[in-house]
């Protein structure tokens, strides 16, 4: 029963109980406030921002190995590609760095 409903229900049970004491009005107030007063708070604590499926790295083995193990060679594959691009820029900017200072002693 999703809140509207709800505070409909308890609003029918005070009609029906305290009659024509009330305005309709102040009963519906009244209804919403004891709603809310028993609501159970929502749990956001697993809330999650993330779209898409699961990282490869978070995968179960059997999901992972169904294939023979060929999503994870090619996983191997493309980290160690990346890997090797990461180093090789880095040996690059060490070596222009090295040439830099190189060519200022030298002038």
């Amino acid at each position: 029963m999703n809140q509207p409903q709800q505070v409909r229900a308890v609003y029918q049970e005070l009609r029906r109980t305290v009659g024509d004491r009330f305005s309709a009005r102040e009963l519906l107030e009244q209804a919403a406030a004891l709603v809310d007063l028993f609501a159970i708070p929502e749990d956001n604590s697993r809330f999650e921002l993330r779209t898409g499926g699961v990282p490869f790295e978070e995968w179960s083995l059997d999901a992972a190995m169904a294939d023979g193990g060929w999503r994870i060679l090619n996983h191997e594959y493309r980290q160690t590609l990346a890997l090797r691009r990461e180093e090789a820029e880095e040996i690059m900017i060490h070596n222009g760095l090295a040439r830099l200072a190189t060519w200022r002693t030298e002038a």
